[in-house]
């Protein structure tokens, strides 16, 4: 942050996005909540964060109850594995503009319970214009009107397709279309900036779109009429034709 005085004594100068998460995807079934019903008030209220402790390195303080959501369709803006099938560590998504404001929501409601909160996590008074200046925000707006979201990978991801078959990290790649599902678990406090990351727990491919309806083709045989030959009409003929 601007100044080490409102830092907990002895905090890492470790960045605040190197953090990873608390849960475990692979054992006990955590509860998931779309985005779109999440109640943020209350997942992000200032009593919903733990006491200040030392983790890995940095401070953090720890929500009582990890917040996991399911995200819409994001397209991956980044590879998940280097050229060398290395794992790497974080990831971009492009998210649409409904998504965004729910990101922005909880980054804001973040940075409010830390304010709310700054006289119990740190040793001197601090001003809210310094939290602010320091707060680092992982979800940037685009100009498409939506966003591009920066997220912690860990190692062990779990990636599916659209039928629920587990996958490599390295089938899935820039420009894929995915649903997620994020984790936000704590606030990291660095030397000079503090921010909560979401870490991508879980995600799964959508499924292919259909192919494309063939062109229109056209029925109508233009030689048809000079390959017709007349017959001459009979009586009856005529006579439903005078009716008609």
């Amino acid at each position: 942050m601007s100044s080490p005085e409102h830092v907990p004594e002895h905090a890492s100068a470790v960045a605040a996005d190197q953090v990873t998460a608390d849960s475990d995807m692979h054992g006990e079934m955590p509860v998931v909540q779309h985005y779109k019903f999440v109640d943020l008030q209350s997942a992000l209220a200032p009593a919903a964060f733990l006491p200040l402790e030392k983790h890995g390195g940095m401070y953090v303080a720890k929500l009582a109850t990890p917040l996991l959501v399911q995200t819409p369709p994001l397209a991956l803006l980044s590879p998940l594995e280097d050229d060398d099938g290395h794992p790497l560590p974080y990831a971009h998504l492009a998210v649409p503009r409904a998504f965004l404001r729910f990101l922005q929501d909880a980054e804001e409601r973040v940075f409010q319970a830390c304010v709310e909160n700054k006289g119990q996590w740190f040793r001197r008074a601090v001003e809210d214009q310094t939290l602010r200046a320091s707060f680092k925000q992982f979800c940037k707006p685009s100009e498409d009107g939506g966003g591009v979201l920066k997220i912690k990978v860990p190692r062990d991801v779990l990636v599916f397709d659209s039928q629920g078959t587990l996958l490599r990290s390295a089938d899935v790649g820039t420009g894929a279309t995915m649903r997620a599902l994020l984790e936000l678990s704590r606030v990291c406090f660095g030397r000079t900036e503090f921010g909560a990351l979401w870490t991508l727990t879980q995600a799964q491919t959508a499924p292919s779109p259909p192919p494309p309806p063939p062109p229109p083709r056209c029925l109508i045989d233009p030689g048809a009429d000079e390959a017709a030959v007349e017959e001459p009409a009979a009586d009856a003929d005529l006579e439903v034709a005078e009716f008609l």
